[in-house]
C-alpha cells in the first residue's frame, strides 16, 4: 500500500538531487511496482526510482525504464494499444489490476485465510469472496486455506 507514497517521496528527493523534473510514473509502471514482491525491500525500490529519474527522457516514467518489472505489468487481458482506450475504461482496467494484485498479496500474507484478509482489506468476507471469484483467485495456491 505504501508504494505510491514511497515513489512520490523518492521522485521528489531525486528530482531535487539530480536537477530533474519527473512528474510521476505511468499507471502500467505503478501496477508493476504494486505487483512486484520487492525482495530487496525499500532500498530496491529507491534504487529503481533513482535510476529511472536519472535516465528519464519524459515527464512520466514508464515501465520500460524499470528493468526487472516488465513481466510484472498486469496486461494479460488489456488491449494491445492502451492509447485507444477511453479514460473510464483505462481507469477501470488498471484499477481492477491493482485491486487484484492487492487482494492476492493480502491473501498470501494471511496464509489464505479469507476472514483475516477481508478484515485487513476492510471489506466484508462476502465482498472478498466475490472479488476472488471475479479475479480468478479462488484457485490460487494460498486462497481459501484456513478460512473456515
Amino acid at each position: 500500500d505504501d508504494i505510491p507514497l514511497l515513489v512520490d517521496h523518492f521522485l521528489a528527493r531525486f528530482n531535487a538531487r539530480l536537477g530533474r523534473d519527473v512528474h510521476g510514473v505511468t499507471p502500467e509502471a505503478t501496477a508493476a511496482m504494486m505487483a512486484h514482491p520487492w525482495p530487496g525491500n525499500i532500498r530496491e525500490l529507491e534504487n529503481l526510482i533513482e535510476r529511472a529519474v536519472l535516465l528519464a527522457e519524459q515527464p512520466l516514467i514508464g515501465l520500460g525504464a524499470m528493468p526487472g518489472l516488465e513481466g510484472m505489468a498486469p496486461s494479460a487481458d488489456a488491449p494491445e494499444d492502451i492509447e485507444d482506450m477511453g479514460l473510464k475504461a483505462y481507469v477501470r482496467a488498471y484499477t481492477a489490476k491493482l485491486e487484484r494484485a492487492r487482494i492476492r498479496r493480502v491473501l498470501s500474507a494471511e496464509g489464505g485465510n479469507v476472514t483475516r484478509a477481508a478484515k485487513r482489506l476492510e471489506i466484508s468476507r462476502k465482498s472478498l469472496q466475490m472479488k476472488m471469484k471475479e479475479y480468478g483467485l479462488r484457485d490460487a495456491p494460498d486462497a481459501g486455506r484456513g478460512s473456515r
